[in-house]
């Protein structure tokens, strides 16, 4: 893989963190070290993958952790790492055109969760002919023109 990414000057690649981890377990984490940019997206980004790439960090290569359900055409947020030590992996800061809201504004134990409410022009307007769903996981907020104006909400349970 690492032949592969330096032989076809690749500057950019995106995986999953469970198929990153794996390269890394079975290559080192050098494999990414001619890389630009490795952004991580489709699952949680455990903290363990994370603290494996701090040496490709090190030599320039930007990390990133991007999140958002399908519903919000991919990403809704991004994080890029430092070259330190991770527990957790943020899901970061809301991707321009982005709005994020908790339902809840106060601290929070723990094991205590809480709904995130995604807004913006990269919310889809709902599920193919499955209404249930539409009502269970969207939020009209208004209209402009014949385009839904919504928020999708999510939580932890959504995992």
């Amino acid at each position: 893989m690492k032949k592969l990414l330096v032989a076809n000057n690749i500057s950019h690649l995106s995986l999953s963190p469970s198929f990153a981890e794996t390269l890394v377990d079975t290559n080192g984490s050098d494999i990414f070290e001619s890389l630009s940019a490795l952004c991580l997206a489709g699952e949680i980004f455990p903290g363990t993958l994370a603290n494996k790439l701090r040496s490709v960090i090190d030599k320039g290569c930007r990390v990133f952790n991007l999140y958002g359900p399908s519903e919000t055409t991919i990403y809704a947020t991004y994080y890029e790492l430092e070259n330190k030590d991770y527990q957790v992996v943020p899901i970061g800061q809301p991707l321009p055109g982005v709005n994020l809201q908790f339902d809840s504004m106060v601290q929070l134990g723990e094991d205590e969760q809480v709904e995130l409410f995604i807004g913006g022009k990269g919310v889809s307007a709902g599920y193919l002919l499955q209404p249930e769903l539409d009502s269970e996981k969207f939020v009209i907020v208004g209209e402009i023109g014949t385009i839904k104006q919504v928020i999708m909400y999510i939580s932890e349970r959504d995992n």
